[in-house]
């Protein structure tokens, strides 16, 4: 949990002086002072304050009648997410989850593979037969939430989403002006630069597994060869809030409504999650969903955006042990497994038969790192972005709604008989059915 803050969903429209009036109330019956911000355009606030939990702003009995006199649909935690990786042109060849012939595995940037040195033939996505139709479209625009992105590495630079106008946004209630050529946004730090803050170069490797660039001699190839991606940094410390997750949603909805921006954001890659145990900060018997996130990701849906999202890495299966967001029960979400060279599920990978929806490449996973570096990175965090490239090259060839893109991606997996019981129907990602099947 993120501590000494609580979010609490309002029943009236979020205004100035309704936030005064629900200020003035909450300090008036917790006896301090607190913060109050508005998150994510949801009319939810996030209360904080030394020693705020639940079940401290709940239990006094003066909260009923605050409750009844103001109105509050609800009080849950402000979950934290964690990033969901493991520790740890001419590297095409170590790419095998674009293309995978049995290959020998060799060093990537200097980093040896941890699984298997050789793989099984075929156990790719099959992205060569998208090739031949669409290597992808600028027009195109995937976004990362995720640790920002190194915009200047050789290998994404030319395509990183810059904005091509001045535009205004607000996050969690503050105005920000952001310049032309801005390259995203940091909403932790409310600035225009998502410059990578991760060591690791978390979102740096999923923009590369989305959309490195291709037939430059040097570094690696991404599922969408051209593409946007417009990099949200919402995570410090390896970690984000569901407030700040839930303002990132917020703020993306607003960039795609910008008039002149052509910030038509289609695809939204998460690549993180948490696992919704019940604890002390939830009812008794009741799983701890964030209602703050999941309206959010509605929200997302309902704008037109595609939410992939990591199945998790606790080896679980999600069906019984929900990892979150990827277990929200929303049309517009696809959570992804993670497969090693074999096309076995990663050991790490969580699985579900009915909430995981299919699998893709997640270990040994060959792509960009900051500095202009590159190195092997295993997790679902780095599966989830294959899915999300795969949607983008689709998108270049067909305009498909949400839905009709969702399906497009499951209903043209392949059917691997070591997923069965692991993945729903058993699928693993095929790039080339999915974006032949939306066209002649």
């Amino acid at each position: 949990m993120c501590p000494n803050r609580v979010l609490v969903k309002l029943r009236r429209p979020l205004d100035e002086q309704t936030l005064r009036e629900f200020q003035t109330q909450v300090e008036g019956f917790l006896g301090k002072s607190v913060v109050v911000k508005p998150v994510g355009g949801l009319d939810v606030v996030s209360v904080s304050a030394p020693g705020i939990d639940v079940n401290s702003f709940t239990r006094d009995g003066r909260f009923l009648s605050f409750e009844e006199s103001f109105g509050a649909d609800y009080v849950e935690p402000d979950f934290r997410l964690k990033l969901l990786s493991l520790p740890n042109d001419e590297f095409f060849r170590n790419q095998w989850g674009l293309y995978n012939s049995g290959q020998k595995l060799g060093a990537c940037g200097g980093a040896q593979p941890e699984g298997p040195a050789s793989g099984a033939a075929g156990a790719d996505i099959g992205v060569a037969g998208a090739w031949a139709k669409t290597t992808g479209s600028a027009n195109t625009l995937v976004a990362t939430l995720d640790t920002g992105v190194d915009y200047s590495h050789p290998d994404l630079r030319d395509n990183i989403w810059r904005a091509p106008i001045d535009f205004d946004v607000t996050v969690g209630g503050q105005p920000v002006h952001c310049a032309a050529n801005s390259y995203g946004f940091n909403v932790v730090k409310r600035s225009c630069d998502p410059a990578d803050t991760d060591s690791g170069g978390h979102g740096t490797h999923v923009a590369g597994v989305i959309g490195a660039a291709s037939d430059d001699s040097t570094g690696t190839v991404g599922v969408s060869q051209k593409v946007h991606v417009l990099a949200v940094n919402a995570f410090e410390d390896g970690g984000a809030c569901v407030s700040q997750l839930a303002d990132a949603i917020d703020l993306l909805i607003q960039l795609k409504r910008t008039p002149g921006l052509g910030a038509d954001i289609r695809v939204v890659n998460n690549s993180y999650g948490y696992r919704a145990t019940t604890d002390g900060n939830c009812h008794a018997a009741e799983t701890c969903e964030s209602r703050t996130l999941r309206a959010a990701v509605d929200r997302a849906g309902e704008a037109g955006m595609l939410f992939v999202a990591a199945a998790g890495n606790e080896g679980l299966n999600t069906d019984c042990d929900p990892e979150y967001p990827a277990s929200f029960d929303l049309p517009n979400i696809i959570s992804v497994a993670a497969t090693r060279n074999e096309d076995k599920l990663a050991d790490f990978s969580s699985f579900g038969p009915a909430s995981v929806h299919v699998a893709a490449p997640g270990q040994d996973i060959c792509s960009p790192a900051t500095n202009g570096r590159y190195s092997y990175v295993s997790g679902t965090s780095f599966a989830a972005p294959f899915v999300s490239g795969t949607a983008a090259l689709v998108l270049s060839r067909c305009d498909l709604t949400t839905d009709r893109l969702k399906a497009a991606i499951l209903e043209n997996a392949d059917v691997i008989d070591l997923l069965a019981g692991k993945v729903a129907g058993g699928r693993r990602l095929n790039a080339g059915r999915a974006v032949s099947a939306c066209g002649p």
